[in-house]
């Protein structure tokens, strides 16, 4: 059964640092060591609370919650895009403060059954029957 890990290292030359980085989502193998292609990530384009913390960041390094995985992210790595589907089911009427966009996951039965197949580990990433395929490193929750 895979253990999952939150990690705040950095990543040097495809390997965990011992520099703090940002924080991580990885779901790491039984009986394996975390590594940097262990890394889950889930995102939304249209999150405006995350957009906030862009500003607290002063710009230099946007929240990946927000814009997915960085370009040089490691190839096993995933992010998946929930953009769409918060757009299909939560119409944006007001792009500047919109806080259901950082919470309707909890509500959204096609998230929850995304999330259920990613924490059973039971299937590839690329065959879990809620998502579609996406840009670079990148799989779309339908």
């Amino acid at each position: 059964m895979p253990d999952y890990v939150v990690c705040t290292r950095a990543i040097k030359a495809g390997s965990f640092s011992s520099e703090p980085g940002p924080t991580r989502f990885l779901k790491v193998p039984d009986k394996r060591n975390p590594d940097p292609s262990h890394e889950i990530n889930f995102h939304n384009p249209y999150d405006s609370v995350l957009k906030l913390s862009n500003v607290k960041r002063v710009g230099v390094a946007p929240r990946a919650g927000r814009v997915g995985l960085p370009e040089n992210a490691p190839a096993k790595a995933v992010g998946v895009d929930c953009g769409a589907r918060f757009l299909k089911t939560h119409p944006v009427t007001n792009p500047v403060v919109d806080p259901i966009s950082h919470g309707w996951y909890f509500d959204d039965p096609v998230f929850l059954k995304d999330l259920t197949f990613t924490l059973a580990g039971d299937m590839d990433r690329n065959v879990v029957p809620t998502r579609n395929q996406g840009p670079r490193l990148s799989l779309v929750i339908q």
